[in-house]
């Protein structure tokens, strides 16, 4: 058996009869993951696919992580197992709810955009200069539909 000495950790490859992995700063991320930003405005449509491929990837190590800490706990019993497992379960449910955010939110982007790509004011927009040919009795009438409308909605 090898003697270590207090602080000294160049000889733990041995001692533990592992590789040692070059440290390093920096993160090295392959060429063909870059996502390139674009100037045809297609910048949203890459960076969503981008974040939902890292989202579903941070899921997955998730649930290994999950199974592992689920199985310390049982196996311990420890308090302070159960509660990182718990922490554990709580971080991997924001993630799934991050997912289908993104979706909804990707869906709103859609439902915003015109046959043209032009933005359509959406539910609390704010609209200023309508022009509208009608008479002053037609646009009461439609304001009152429309409040009665949104009253049955409510109370219904």
């Amino acid at each position: 058996m090898e003697t270590i000495i207090k602080g000294d950790m160049s000889n733990l490859d041995n001692v533990f009869n592992v590789e040692s992995i070059p440290e390093s700063n920096s993160i090295m991320i392959p060429d063909d993951e870059i996502n390139p930003l674009t100037d045809k405005g297609e910048e949203a449509e890459l960076d969503s696919a981008y974040v939902r491929k890292n989202q579903i990837e941070f899921i997955e190590i998730s649930k290994a992580a999950v199974n592992t800490a689920m199985r310390i706990a049982s196996e311990s019993e420890a308090p302070r197992a159960i509660e990182t497992l718990a922490i554990m379960l709580k971080t991997a449910s924001e993630m799934n709810r991050q997912l289908v955010q993104q979706h909804k939110d990707k869906a709103e982007v859609k439902q915003m955009k015109g046959g043209k790509g032009q933005a359509v004011i959406a539910n609390g927009g704010t609209t200023n200069n309508i022009i509208m040919s009608g008479s002053l009795s037609y646009i009461t009438k439609m304001l009152r539909d429309a409040e009665v409308a949104k009253n049955m909605i409510v109370e219904g």
